[in-house]
This record gives structure tokens, C-alpha cells and sequence, in this order.
């Protein structure tokens, strides 16, 4: 089963899980197992269920509670996905992805200095996972950290030059500290990496050219991120200002 799931053959995978569980109903690693490649065919709450059994036969699982953290959290239950990190962290505080999520979550909640702080115990131990400073300096930014932000997003992009989301993080501090041109071409290479984040960076793109007087070019960067936003009234404010 774990053989199929990694090729990608889920379907089979689950049914090999089903057989294991026949055989041997009090294999806790057979649920945890099966309740991952469910939550792969976002069936998030089979997935659940199947976490609950595993955790039933060995609470001590902190795999199972990941696992359970990131289902819930597609389910948008994030008061639910914090619990099952706090959870997994307690019992396993080296689970660094773990710490990772636990921090996205923070960052929704609006807690962005225990965000940090989460952050910044994978990057103690972890220090080369460009990732982790894209969301720490999202924090940062957050925070009014501008500073901070600007150098977390440099590192995401020195170790990982391909990391679109590192670009755009930028650009958005770049905007709010008066660096224009620079977001500019940080949106530019964020899309370029990215075509998918044409709406988003196209908003962000349109406000620095706005400031830099290119009117033009902020409309036409405005309607771009109205095609993936119809109706989103900020846009069409800006649209006016520009105009």
C-alpha cells in the first residue's frame, strides 16, 4: 500500500490498506497509512476517521496527528488543524514540519510573533529550507518588520532562486517602503516563474506603477488582476485612482 501511494496508484493503495486492517484490525501504522492516501483523494473526512482509529491504538503518533492537522485544515476546521500540531509538537518537538504549519496557521490567527518563533526554531535546526523564510517574512511583513521581512525573502531567494512566492513577498514590502521599481521587477519575475499568479501580482504591480505615474500601465495591470477578481472593489478603486 505505501509502495502504491508513492507511485501515485492510490485507489490501490487504499484497497491494499483495507486488507491489512482485516488482517490485523489493532495495526495502528494500516490507518494512519490508509487515512494519508484518503486525504490525497481529498477525502478528508474518511481521512479523519481513519487518523481517529490510529490514534485510538497508539495516541502517541505524532504522524497521525500531522496528518490529521493538514486534513482539517483543507476543511478549514483551523482551530481543529492547531490543536492536532500543538499535539504532535508535544510529542515529537524535533516534527519541524510540523512547527511550519503550525506557524501558517498563526499567521491566520493573526499571531505573527509566536509565527515567528516557530519559524524560527526550524530555522535553528533547518537553516536551508527556503520555505521557512517566505513565511517568516510574511510574519515579519505583517509586523511592520519591513526590514527583517526584506532579508527573509532575500535568503528564501538565494537558496531557492525558482520561488516565485519569494518574489511576490518582496515586492509587497518593496511597495510599502516606497521601492517601486524594485517591486515592479519582483512582480515581473514572480509571474514569470509563476504564470498562475498573474491576478495577485498584477494588483501589486498596478499600485507601484500608479505611484511611479504610469497610469497606463497601472490600469492595464488593475484589469488584469480584476479577470481573476471580478468585482473586487479595492481593484476598482484603483482603477480610479489611476485614471
Amino acid at each position: 500500500g505505501i509502495s502504491k501511494d508513492y507511485l501515485g496508484d492510490l485507489q490501490s493503495a487504499i484497497k491494499d490498506f483495507d486488507t491489512a486492517i482485516q488482517i490485523s484490525p489493532d495495526c495502528a501504522n494500516a490507518f494512519c497509512e490508509r487515512g494519508h492516501t484518503k486525504s490525497k483523494l481529498k477525502d478528508y473526512y474518511g481521512a479523519i476517521e481513519d487518523l481517529k482509529a490510529a490514534l485510538e491504538l497508539n495516541p502517541k503518533d505524532s504522524q497521525s496527528y500531522e496528518n490529521m492537522g493538514f486534513c482539517k485544515e483543507r476543511l478549514r476546521d483551523d482551530i481543529g488543524a492547531l490543536q492536532a500540531f500543538n499535539n504532535a509538537i508535544e510529542i515529537d518537538p524535533y516534527f519541524f514540519s510540523c512547527y511550519i504549519s503550525r506557524g501558517i496557521l498563526k499567521i491566520r490567527f493573526r499571531n505573527f510573533k509566536e509565527a515567528i518563533d516557530d519559524f524560527n526554531i526550524v530555522i535553528e535546526e533547518k537553516p536551508a529550507i527556503p520555505n521557512t523564510y517566505v513565511h517568516r517574512g510574511t510574519a515579519k511583513d505583517k509586523l511592520g518588520d519591513y526590514n527583517g521581512a526584506i532579508f527573509d525573502f532575500n535568503k528564501a531567494i538565494s537558496l531557492n532562486p525558482g520561488l516565485a512566492s519569494a518574489y511576490f513577498g518582496r515586492a509587497h514590502v518593496n511597495n510599502y517602503i516606497g521601492h517601486y521599481s524594485e517591486a515592479i521587477q519582483d512582480c515581473i519575475k514572480a509571474v514569470e516563474i509563476k504564470p498562475s499568479y498573474i491576478g495577485i501580482v498584477s494588483a501589486c504591480s498596478a499600485f507601484a506603477k500608479n505611484k511611479l505615474g504610469d497610469y497606463k500601465g497601472a490600469i492595464e495591470d488593475y484589469n488584469k488582476a480584476l479577470e481573476k477578481n471580478p468585482g473586487n472593489i479595492e481593484l476598482l478603486s484603483g482603477i480610479a485612482d489611476a485614471e
